[in-house]
């Protein structure tokens, strides 16, 4: 086949590719996951103006894991009507427009688009895990859009720059050549904690390059560097600053949860045989009989190669469908692209017959891989559409009738102890939520494992109204401390959607709330001046711990009009704090902690002063870890 007809050819098969996965993604209608609702909620209450919280009444916690695609799905929701259709607007978007960039990898490598390099994207249409997670509302197809287009701005770099197209160029002539693929491998480091992997996938590739051609590093490569450190470590900056912490909270949480990784690769290697044994096949063929045209297959692997590293190390993921792997279904596509195509040109070397032979054998090999995972995969997207993965939908409806029951009690701002927050957050924008699934809780964090600790944190800043104690929350299951000021939610007559591992604070009614001190009446009784001065009172005499309740109760059941107001609420934190740090100096360590706890509640949980709090905590009941 000649250049242009070729080039016409990958571009009718990669437009079939994305009309197939657009067909597959609308056939699964796969509902907003509750993880990719994390990262609305957080998005949503940035552009309310309430910062990076779950929800306006929740904890400052950096408890999602890709901070560019939280920024775009609250810049996109603040302009749409629906933002869960938005969330998965944008991720269909981007993970289809993924497929022509993956598929580019050929012609950005080589100079020209071959046949051959439609298999990238072809063999991604079908595969269930891509279209699962490109259409859930989760960073997947930012992710892969990132990833194609880094790779791309890569492997054209590295060809404008090669001995090769140094020497076509005239005499004098400049190519301008930038950092933009500094610029997309940054990028890609705010979408994924993984993301500097596959940078440094990207920078190994380059640097076998300028070793194979002895070339040294010039201006460009630091550039590159420069801008994708830069851009990365703005946010780490920035993290540092706003949520007093290096890493994600999510990092702390899921570093030492082991989801049986061995069984985890096993089973996707299984279900999707025939793409992971073509896309090695393809990529041993790239490093074996290859030349610098097939070096995007190089980088596919390098990129493979990374994403599982971070499997590994992590030890898998606990949602099913392979969340974690699914953007590295292009990787292996194009892997597949690049082996194929050296095996091409090495049938061309072998003579007439084995030249004209060649684009059959290229039609044969991407066939043989499409036609055995669409056979092997589709099937599970049939039941895929009855069993979706933990929709946001589901927990959003679960809180909404929760929320009704503590409304009818009188409760205003209900506080609820609840592993699923994502549909929680988007349904109650006014509850205060503690996760019990940990993400986005800084102390349920810092005392896993630690159940004195993880007792007093529940108890003495207020027990929610409600909990709920399934998946990630068992271990607030194994709190007898905390359960026995609890019941198990009653199900009223044909409510089959009510959870059995709901449970609702003992003694809570229309008119009393045995947690108020002084009784619920007399709470609800105080004006704003009245309650400000018990309070300081309180604190004054070293009651902490019950101006704290105190405060919880007048929050819950008084509209915000009939409370102290900000400026009232900022200067008795910042006399908590102070008192809090002369009660730590004179060995006084609980005083200490019930201050440092009232400080951080009434800054609206700043993340300093709730980070010393649990500091305080961590100390105080060091002695009675298990």
């Amino acid at each position: 086949m000649a250049a242009k007809p070729e080039a016409r050819s990958v571009a009718w098969l990669v437009a079939l590719a994305m009309a197939g996965l657009l067909a597959h993604a609308l056939y699964l209608a796969v509902p907003v996951v509750d993880d990719a609702a994390i990262s609305l909620d957080y998005g949503l209450t940035l552009f309310e103006g309430h910062g990076l919280r779950l929800n306006p009444a929740s904890q400052v916690v950096e408890g999602f894991s890709s901070p560019l695609w939280t920024f775009a799905l609250g810049l996109g929701a603040s302009v749409g009507r629906d933002p869960e259709r938005v969330a998965q607007g944008m991720g269909m978007a981007f993970a289809i427009l993924a497929l022509p960039v993956f598929a580019s990898w050929g012609a950005a490598a080589r100079g020209h688009a071959r046949v051959e390099d439609a298999a990238g994207a072809l063999v991604v249409a079908p595969m269930t895990t891509y279209a699962y997670w490109g259409s859930s509302g989760m960073e997947t197809g930012l992710q892969s859009l990132l990833m194609g287009v880094g790779g791309a701005l890569v492997l054209l770099e590295l060809r404008r720059g090669s001995p090769q197209a140094r020497a076509k160029r005239e005499f004098g002539r400049r190519t301008r050549r930038g950092a933009l693929a500094g610029v997309a491998l940054g990028l890609l480091c705010l979408v994924r904690p993984e993301g500097l992997l596959y940078a440094v996938a990207a920078g190994s590739l380059w640097a076998s390059c300028l070793a194979r051609d002895r070339r040294r590093p010039g201006t460009q490569e630091v550039a590159i560097a420069l801008t994708c450190l830069g851009i990365a470590g703005a946010y780490v900056a920035f993290r540092r600053l706003y949520f007093d912490a290096w890493l994600p909270n999510t990092y702390y949480v899921k570093a030492g949860a082991d989801f049986q990784v061995r069984a985890y690769l096993a089973r996707f290697f299984q279900r999707h045989t025939a793409i992971v044994v073509s896309g090695a096949l393809g990529a041993i063929a790239a490093f074996a009989i290859g030349n610098a045209d097939h070096r995007h297959g190089r980088l596919g692997a390098a990129f493979a190669a990374a994403g599982l590293f971070f499997v590994v190390r992590f030890k898998g993921d606990w949602m099913r469908e392979w969340r974690l792997l699914a953007p590295l279904v292009p990787c292996s596509g194009v892997a597949l692209a690049a082996g194929v195509g050296a095996v091409r040109d090495r049938m061309n070397r072998w003579g007439p017959r084995a030249a004209r032979a060649a684009p059959y054998a290229v039609a044969g090999a991407m066939a043989t891989s499409l036609g055995a995972e669409a056979i092997f995969d589709l099937p599970r997207s049939a039941w895929l559409r009855t069993q979706p993965e933990l929709p946001s939908a589901a927990v959003a409806e679960q809180a909404r009738r929760i929320d009704l029951d503590l409304r009818a009690m009188g409760v205003r701002r209900p506080r609820l102890a609840f592993p699923d927050i994502g549909g929680l957050g988007l349904a109650l924008r006014g509850a205060e939520v503690i996760d019990t699934g940990r993400l986005a809780d800084d102390a349920l964090t810092r005392h896993t494992g630690h159940a004195a600790a993880t007792v007093d944190y529940l108890r003495s800043e207020g027990l929610p109204d409600a909990l709920d104690v399934h998946g990630p929350s068992t271990e607030i299951a194994g709190l007898e401390q905390i359960l026995a000021f609890y019941e198990p939610l009653k199900r009223l007559p044909g409510d089959e959607h009510a959870s059995e591992s709901l449970y609702v604070f003992v003694g809570l009614t229309a008119t009393e709330d045995p947690r108020c001190p002084g009784g619920r009446r007399d709470v609800v009784a105080l004006s704003a001046a009245q309650l400000a001065t018990r309070m300081q009172v309180m604190l004054d005499q070293g009651d902490a711990e019950i101006a704290l309740l105190l405060w919880r109760c007048a929050r819950a059941y008084q509209p915000p009009s009939l409370l102290p107001d900000r400026a009232w609420q900022r200067r008795t934190a910042e006399r908590a704090a102070a008192a809090s740090d002369r009660a730590d100096r004179a060995g006084h360590s609980l005083l200490a902690l019930r201050l440092a706890s009232v400080a951080s509640v009434l800054s609206d949980d700043d993340p300093r002063r709730r980070h010393r709090a649990e500091a305080l905590r961590e100390r105080v009941f060091a002695d009675t870890l298990r």
